[in-house]
């Protein structure tokens, strides 16, 4: 097939069978039908005999088939009933009959033999014995094979109010099997000097489609002929008329009549498609990972249909097959809405990229439904990545830095190193600011004991102690603005 397309087989058994995937169809009509439906209905299709076309037209004879597989991408399931059933065992059941009575025969010249050739040797009789043994034990098969079958009467076991013995389930249940074309790895169906029955059987193909074509004035008459390899007998022959330049409408012709005979019943079918590619489909509560199906029902089907990817809106469908009519159903499913994000950048004409798209910054973003990272960067300015909130309406403002060289991890360096000066400063403006404090005191108190001896000094002790306590403070302030800008640089 040119595309990745999966086939949902919604073929109804007794009327109660619900959708199914391929695998689980097939395994549930396995169990009905018992092994009816255990191998696919394989089809071949050989070049076209050359009815006398000229030399120039005779690329026709292979074109036509090739072009009537590439139609057949998608093949409906085929559903057999149980005349058709019964047809299939019949055949197969006189197919053994005579391969016993064949066997029953030679086993009898081998008995004749061994009596002819004791009689007139005059040798111990016993070959005579064990030749006369198989016959008997021939003999005895054929007989089993007969009751086994019916009679053998053209009876295949399926009678009123019976069951086969064999393959065959009951009357009343069609058995559904895949349909696929003959693997041939890129060429048409030879059968070389056998007729089709012949080839097909050594091929294990189900149906043999052969044809020829002839020049008729200016167009070329081909005849299509079905063998059916089972039944062994001709099921369809078709006629039609082409340009032997233009083989393309013919074989459309004879793909949708082949299509139509390989399912056996209508089909009704829906080829239905997803956007996004990335979208899942649920059809009557079975999953699906592709985007693109193909459904088939024999019988009305109502589906229910749910598709639904992330960050768009899910889509709910009711659709009704019916037989014989073709649907196309596209989803295309509309984006979700999880709120928007208005981000203003300084500088203005500063770039802004989300998810590694560049997006314009002076439109509102719309979000995802999940936290997304953005990038803003402008000329001269160094790059600042940020992240955009999952849901709901947000006001961002982002300033760019401009370069100085450093750089993030350089300016944190720096704004540490000078933090770590500051602190050093207040360090040593409290032991200063306590021993000016400490003289200012010792010298207060000398005045007090001895009169006004000491007035200058304590005049300068009490100035460098007001002078130690402004350092400090200037130290402190300093501390506290390098801190801030550390914490900043950290950020």
């Amino acid at each position: 097939m040119p595309r990745g397309i999966f086939i949902l087989s919604l073929a109804l058994l007794c009327g109660v069978l619900a959708a199914q995937t391929p695998s689980q169809a097939s395994a549930k009509t396995k169990s009905t039908a018992d092994s009816t439906s255990d191998d696919a209905y394989v089809f071949a299709i050989a070049a076209l005999a050359d009815g006398g076309l000229s030399v120039g037209d005779r690329p026709f004879l292979s074109k036509l088939p090739s072009l009537i597989l590439e139609d057949l991408d998608v093949l409906p399931p085929r559903v057999e009933d149980a005349a058709y059933l019964r047809e299939i065992a019949a055949r197969k059941a006189l197919a053994e009959r005579f391969d016993l009575g064949a066997d029953l025969l030679a086993k009898l010249d081998s008995a004749a033999a061994a009596r002819l050739g004791s009689s007139l040797s005059g040798l111990d009789p016993s070959g005579v014995a064990k030749a006369d043994a198989a016959v008997e034990k021939a003999a005895k098969t054929l007989s089993d094979q007969d009751k086994t079958s019916g009679g053998g009467g053209g009876k295949s076991g399926v009678g009123e109010g019976g069951s086969a013995p064999g393959p065959i389930g009951p009357s009343s249940l069609p058995s559904t099997r895949v349909v696929k074309a003959w693997d041939g790895k890129g060429r048409l169906f030879d059968p070389g000097s056998d007729t089709a029955l012949r080839a097909g059987r050594k091929q294990s193909i189900d149906l043999v489609i052969t044809g020829k074509a002839r020049p008729l004035g200016s167009y070329v008459e081909v005849t299509l002929v079905g063998t059916d390899v089972g039944l062994a007998k001709t099921v369809f022959s078709w006629r039609g008329f082409a340009s032997p330049d233009d083989p393309a409408p013919l074989a459309r012709d004879f793909a949708e009549r082949l299509s139509a005979w390989l399912a056996t019943a209508p089909m009704g079918r829906l080829d239905l498609k997803v956007q996004p590619a990335t979208a899942r489909v649920m059809i009557d509560g079975k999953a699906f990972d592709s985007s693109s199906l193909v459904l088939f029902s024999p019988e009305y089907r109502g589906l229910s249909i749910a598709a639904w990817a992330p960050g768009y809106l899910q889509d709910n469908r009711a659709i009704l097959l019916v037989p014989g009519e073709e649907q196309g159903l596209v989803l295309d499913l509309k984006p979700q809405s999880y709120g928007f994000a208005h981000v203003s950048i300084n500088p203005s004409d500063a770039g802004l990229l989300v998810g590694g798209k560049e997006v314009d910054p002076t439109l509102a973003i719309p979000l995802e439904g999940m936290r997304d990272i953005a990038s803003a960067s402008a000329t001269a300015f160094e790059p600042k990545m940020f992240a955009l909130p999952a849901s709901g309406s947000a006001d961002i403002g982002v300033s760019l830095h401009p370069a100085d060289g450093l750089g993030p991890g350089g300016r944190a360096e720096k704004a540490k190193d000078d933090f770590y000066i500051a602190l050093g400063l207040v360090a040593l403006g409290v032991p200063a600011t306590s021993l000016a404090q400490g003289y200012q005191t010792l010298y207060g108190e000398a005045n007090l004991r001895a009169g006004t001896g000491f007035l200058t000094e304590e005049g300068l002790a009490t100035t460098a102690y007001w002078t130690a306590i402004a350092y400090t403070a200037a130290a402190v302030v300093y501390t506290i603005v390098k801190l801030v800008a550390l914490l900043g640089s950290i950020n």
